[in-house]
C-alpha cells in the first residue's frame, strides 16, 4: 500500500513540473504574437530584408573566398 501512496506523489509532482514548463513557455508566446502596428510592423520588415542582404552578400564573400583558396 505505501508503494501507491509514493507512486501517486510522484506523479502530482510530475504534473506540477510540466505545468510549470508550459507556463513558462506560454508567457513569451502571448508576448510575441501580440499584434504590432504598422509602424513597428514595416520596420521589422525592413531589418529583416537588410538581415537576409547581408548574410547573401556573407555567403557570397565566402564562396569566392573557398573558389580563391582552392586555386
Amino acid at each position: 500500500m505505501p508503494a501507491n501512496i509514493n507512486n501517486n506523489r510522484n506523479e502530482n509532482h510530475a504534473g506540477f513540473y510540466q505545468a510549470a514548463f508550459y507556463a513558462a513557455g506560454f508567457l513569451p508566446y502571448c508576448v510575441l504574437s501580440a499584434p504590432l502596428n504598422p509602424a513597428e510592423r514595416n520596420e521589422i520588415q525592413q531589418r529583416q530584408t537588410e538581415v537576409i542582404e547581408q548574410a547573401r552578400q556573407q555567403h557570397q564573400s565566402l564562396l569566392q573566398l573557398w573558389k580563391n583558396f582552392g586555386q
